[in-house]
């Protein structure tokens, strides 16, 4: 029944970008201590005509280099129908200690203006296919964010980040 389903509405893949960031703190200190707080805004687009998605459960993780440093944990379960996008920030706040490895790149990204921030955001959904809900997935969507440097009084630029979205 799901193939033939399957078959007939043929499902696309969600898209996902980081549209903005508001960063107002992204430091490292003597101590080797990340001591962060910013936002950013993330766009799920449904691409599909006939298919609808219900997110049971969404969590975000930020790292740097590698290393987990923020965590944004369950939101709300919510339903995305065809054709939609679904913007929705994703607040981090918080330090992270014993960061020493990650001092040279940390100096190196602060005098080029940008620090290269890794943000894996992992979903439970299901497809709602006319009035039946079908399927259990666990697409994983892995983001490629430049985190502006915050220089006193500077406007911020930001480059939107397309997203990959996998295992959908």
């Amino acid at each position: 029944m799901v193939f033939i389903l399957w078959i007939i509405y043929r499902p696309k893949t969600v898209r996902a970008h980081v549209t903005a960031v508001f960063p107002s703190v992204f430091t490292l200190t003597s101590n080797s201590t990340l001591v962060y707080n910013f936002t950013l805004h993330v766009s799920i687009q449904n691409p599909n005509r006939k298919v609808g998605l219900y997110y049971d459960d969404i969590s975000a993780e930020a790292q740097y280099d590698s290393i987990p440093f923020g965590l944004v944990y369950k939101f709300p379960p919510f339903f995305q129908h065809k054709r939609n996008i679904t913007v929705f920030p994703l607040v981090f706040v918080g330090r992270a200690f014993g960061l020493r490895s990650v001092q040279k790149k940390f100096e190196r990204e602060k005098r080029e203006g940008w620090f290269y921030v890794e943000l894996k955001i992992c979903t439970k959904m299901r497809l709602k296919i006319e009035f039946v809900k079908v399927g259990r997935y666990s697409p994983e969507i892995d983001c490629a964010v430049k985190l502006p440097v915050m220089a006193n009084g500077s406007d911020v630029k930001f480059e939107r980040s397309e997203c990959d979205v996998d295992k959908f």
